[in-house]
């Protein structure tokens, strides 16, 4: 069984992506591209502030998910769906009170992450995460007002993954309990079908499966049913293209931009499988004309579930501003509070 190091090391990886990826996010391919030499990124650029090691929205709501998930635990170590659902909707709503905005809810609940300066900056946060969530007037049950289908849903749930395999839980339950997730922002089926997809990615990843055997097993299982196909094709793709070393610029493009759910999934699994290294991953996740931070920092928890922080200079993880929030959040699980 893997323990704190190895749980650290997903969140870590997605935190260093992002931070590397923000700076590029709303930039084309060949504005950026010459500004790195064999195909590796070495160093953060700057990007908000002209600061450095700056994270998004991406880290921040991976941070308030993983923030849910203890809450619900620590109420009830066997909490139920439901229990999670109103726990994450909670911790969401958190999140954007520290946007600087409100919802129909009187006030956040406790929260360590709202009590870290660190935490209250806004870094481009999605518009859909922003409306649906600022449309909330309840914790129970219910869909967002929207049929979007943006990365938005899928970047934050790899703690869901990181869960499913700590508590051994069925991959259907994982599955379940991203769709949940998702759906609370994207009310969009393909948005929820690829949030399920990437958090049992994650979950067989830390179970010591290769990404190539995984993803395989996932277009398998889920790739059948007509209302799947759309959040399938995109990891179908990727596993296509690394068959056939097509190179990767075209792989991508035909992958798509990312900034849907589906597309940023394709992306980052079809990177992390091509990556000579860790910082090759950063450049193949990041030299693209789409959503660069999202694709970066997913491919990021890809590396971290499947090879912890092998093969990633210190640089990385001392220079990132989100690297205690990682360690503060997991103590918690490894204190015997859960995860």
């Amino acid at each position: 069984m893997k323990g704190f190091e190895d749980l650290k090391s997903v969140m870590l990886g997605g935190f260093i992506g992002d931070a590397a990826g923000v700076a590029f996010e709303f930039r084309k391919r060949n504005d950026f591209a010459s500004l790195f030499k064999n195909e590796e990124i070495t160093q953060y650029m700057s990007s908000f502030s002209h600061q450095t090691g700056i994270v998004s929205d991406d880290s921040q709501m991976s941070a308030f998910t993983l923030e849910g998930l203890i809450s619900a635990l620590r109420k009830n170590p066997e909490a139920t769906e439901q229990e999670y659902e109103f726990e994450l909707r909670q911790a969401y709503s958190n999140w954007l009170f520290s946007q600087g905005l409100e919802n129909g809810l009187a006030s956040p609940s406790r929260s360590y992450l709202l009590s870290q300066d660190i935490v209250l900056h806004r870094r481009n946060p999605g518009m859909t995460c922003i409306s649906a969530l600022s449309d909330m007037f309840t914790l129970m049950p219910s869909s967002a007002r929207n049929d979007s289908r943006g990365c938005g849903a899928v970047m934050r749930v790899a703690p869901i993954g990181m869960l499913g395999y700590q508590k051994g839980w069925d991959e259907k339950k994982t599955f379940s309990l991203a769709e949940c997730s998702a759906f609370i922002t994207h009310n969009h089926p393909t948005a929820a079908t690829a949030s399920g997809l990437f958090a049992v990615l994650i979950q067989k990843l830390l179970s010591s499966t290769t990404l190539l055997n995984a993803a395989n097993e996932l277009i398998n299982t889920y790739g059948g049913y007509s209302y799947n196909k759309a959040a399938v094709k995109p990891l179908v793709k990727a596993v296509k293209h690394v068959s056939l070393n097509t190179p990767p610029l075209e792989s991508i493009n035909d992958i798509g931009l990312g900034w849907t759910s589906e597309e940023a999934l394709g992306i980052a699994v079809y990177c992390m499988m091509k990556a000579s290294s860790f910082e090759n991953l950063l450049y193949l996740s990041i030299v693209h004309d789409g959503d660069s931070d999202s694709t970066a920092s997913m491919a990021g928890n890809l590396w971290g579930a499947l090879n912890g922080m092998n093969g990633v200079r210190d640089y990385w993880i001392e220079e990132n501003e989100y690297t205690a929030v990682s360690y503060t959040h997991l103590r918690a699980h490894e204190t015997g509070r859960n995860l």
